[in-house]
């Protein structure tokens, strides 16, 4: 789906995305207790202001959020439906500048203290962090827009009434604002149609979609008591919300880094060149069919942290063509590399690393 819908009229992405909410609607499971609150505005009629609304009431962010803690509980499934994997994310949140987040599974744990000069981080998570993170962005920030940005989506919506389920679907959003020379879709929102609460979420990626069960009102904010996320229709990840309360007192050993925190990203850096030296596994990136069919090729330039156990633990799009980028990203993050040693110890390094498109042969990472 990534690859079909990108460059398509907006109309024909609405029409392919709210299929995609149609198959999960007998699924969804509202809850029941959650209502409006006597003084909440009543749901906007048309789609920026719907958005807007929703992203104030969605998550924990802004500024009138006061000090929170919470921990989620999450699973990872395999193609079976079987869990391969089962772990936590907890943080305890007193500002944009003064958090702890941990991300523990069955044998590791990895934490990042934010302090008002830097970010540090101890431990490593033997996992991939990205599922995790996708939960932690579900729950904390699943609407990361606010006025200025939603003037350059192209909004579209939809009522969907599926099995008993009935949702507002207001996205299938194309983007064409500052920094991109072509369309590319953005995510997709369906909300409850009494309240701004975020159902679902449809956007590109690993796993594609996310169903918000179990609504949960916190400060007056909008949370998934349960969270599915779908690969290809398939159940690959669920996530229960444990823990949230607002934090009061403030109890600063909540937020202490310990000794062996280091700073976030890494100090040291290494040239594109250097990073190629160590690669011992590269996934070739798929080369999307309507980029293919437009002729779009060059250079996709990605800013990566490379970590001590040579994976990839982050990931960012410096430049490149807006049509290459994700597919880019996908199969770079599946690259292993040969740990970096900084006086004979392996290290945390940033790195860049730049892979090319041609028509006339397969992407390939150059120096």
């Amino acid at each position: 789906m990534r690859i079909s819908i990108i460059g398509m009229p907006t109309s024909w992405c609405l029409r392919l995305l709210c299929i995609a909410a149609l198959r999960l609607a007998a699924i969804l499971a509202f809850a029941q207790d959650i209502a409006p609150a006597k003084d909440a505005p009543a749901m906007p009629k048309y789609p920026k202001a719907l958005m807007l609304l929703a992203a104030k009431s969605n998550g924990l962010s802004g500024d009138d959020i006061k000090p929170w803690h919470l921990k989620v509980s999450y699973q990872l499934l395999d193609d079976r439906g079987s869990v391969k994997e089962k772990g936590t994310y907890e943080e305890f949140w007193g500002s944009p500048t003064r958090y702890k987040k941990t991300y523990t599974d069955a044998s590791s744990t990895e934490t990042y203290y934010g302090t008002e000069n830097s970010v540090l981080r101890s431990g490593s998570l033997d996992s991939d962090l990205e599922p995790i993170t996708l939960i932690q962005n579900e729950i904390v920030s699943p609407i990361p827009i606010n006025g200025q940005i939603v003037d350059h989506f192209v909004l579209g919506q939809q009522k969907l009434d599926k099995g008993g389920a009935k949702l507002i679907c207001d996205g299938t959003m194309s983007y064409t604002g500052p920094g991109q020379t072509s369309h590319f879709a953005a995510p997709t929102y369906c909300f409850d149609p009494n309240l701004p609460a975020v159902r679902l979420s449809v956007r590109w990626g690993d796993i594609s979609q996310f169903v918000h069960n179990n609504i949960v009102s916190f400060q007056g904010r909008y949370l998934p008591g349960d969270l599915i996320g779908l690969q290809r229709g398939k159940t690959v990840l669920t996530a229960h919300l444990d823990t949230i309360e607002t934090l009061n007192p403030i109890r600063d050993a909540d937020f202490t880094p310990t000794p062996d925190a280091l700073p976030w990203p890494p100090l040291e850096t290494i040239s594109s060149a250097a990073a190629q030296q160590l690669e011992i596994q590269q996934v070739t990136p798929i080369y999307p069919p309507i980029a293919r069919a437009a002729h779009v090729q060059g250079t996709v330039v990605l800013r990566a942290i490379i970590g001590k156990n040579g994976r990839v633990l982050s990931l960012g799009v410096i430049s490149g063509p807006a049509m290459l980028q994700q597919a880019t990203l996908d199969a770079v993050k599946k690259w292993t590399y040969k740990p970096y040693l900084l006086n004979n110890k392996p290290t945390d390094v940033n790195a860049t690393i730049n892979v090319v498109f041609s028509l006339w042969k397969n992407p390939h990472a150059v120096p």
